[in-house]
């Protein structure tokens, strides 16, 4: 090999190395922000498109109606419901742990839900038809409620679950003062089956 070769060679091989890990390192671009037209043919009052194929069958059976096991509190600061221990409790049977003003059957099958609902681990809230086909979470002028599973288990089959503003009985359609919405973390699961979510969050971005 020629020796007078060899430093331009590792020059080349050290901006060739420094490319790559450059490549490597790079931020990703970010996903542009795109704005969704709602869907017009959705009826605001009545949302839920269709009548869930679970509606047909009998309540799931590992749905819990009455536990002693479940741990609930209620935090009026906050308004929001905990569920702090139970495994797959239903929402009939976590209305029978709360005050009627805050989870109520305002239909046969359609719940009206006024406050948060917090699932903490160890715990996990089903949310299932029959007994619930459609969930209305409260929301409008700026004031939300939430489904939040931290740590524990949130399970969807087979409902609908939208924002509602009870005044005027309709969806909350106003995404930027905030709305409704459903969340998952610090190693909490959320599965979705056969369901449908509509008219939920918000159009905030972090850092916007």
């Amino acid at each position: 090999m020629n020796t007078s070769r060899a430093p331009l060679l590792r020059m080349v091989l050290v901006g060739v190395l420094a490319l790559l890990v450059s490549a490597c390192t790079a931020p990703p671009d970010p996903i542009p922000r795109r704005e969704v037209p709602a869907d017009s043919s959705v009826d605001p009052a009545a949302p839920c498109s269709r009548e869930p194929l679970s509606a047909v069958d009998d309540a799931p059976s590992n749905a819990t109606t009455e536990s002693p096991r479940v741990d609930v509190s209620f935090d009026r600061a906050t308004r929001t419901i905990t569920l702090a221990r139970g495994e797959n409790v239903s929402i009939p049977a976590l209305s029978q742990e709360v005050n009627d003003s805050l989870l109520r059957e305002v239909e046969p099958g359609t719940w009206l839900l006024n406050a948060s609902i917090t699932v903490r681990g160890g715990a996990s809230l089903q949310i299932s038809a029959p007994d619930v086909r459609w969930l209305r979470m409260a929301s409008g002028d700026g004031a939300v409620t939430t489904l939040t599973a931290l740590g524990g288990g949130i399970s969807v089959e087979g409902s609908c679950i939208t924002s509602w503003n009870d005044d005027t009985q309709r969806v909350d359609e106003e995404y930027k003062d905030g709305r409704s919405y459903l969340l998952a973390r610090d190693g909490a699961t959320m599965t979705i089956d056969d369901a449908e979510l509509r008219f939920l969050g918000s159009g905030a971005v972090a850092g916007e």
